[in-house]
């Protein structure tokens, strides 16, 4: 549940639902810390709000058409929004970082991101 709340945030852009998951995820801290293996969906939820989920927007013709290289994404956390830009853009919820029509430097740029 907490993982489609972060997600409906980075698809909204909505400060509302991430100002939500954190609260719940610092109420859920304990358990986080102590009980990881009997919390798996917590853990990932803390996860995808700790990296930040990234939702790559552009046209739906855009997106359908290179599905295929948006599924290869190694970033463990991307959604995709269709919205009326002709180029990529790839966004957090208080960033959007990369704009480009070529898809593989946004790729790039999302990639970039990982930590490990």
């Amino acid at each position: 549940m907490l993982q489609n709340i972060i997600n409906i945030a980075s698809l909204k852009a909505s400060f509302r639902y991430e100002k939500l998951a954190i609260a719940t995820l610092e109420l859920q801290e304990d358990a986080l810390k102590f009980k990881q293996s009997d919390a798996p969906a917590l853990a990932k939820a803390y996860l995808m709000q700790k990296l930040k989920v990234t939702t790559l927007k552009s046209k739906k013709k855009n997106l359908v058409k290179n599905r295929i290289e948006i599924q290869k994404i190694t970033y463990p956390y991307v959604l995709t929004k269709e919205e009326k830009y002709d180029d990529y853009l790839a966004c957090t919820i208080r960033l959007c970082f990369s704009k480009d029509k070529n898809l593989k430097s946004v790729i790039e740029a999302i990639n970039s991101k990982r930590r490990w």
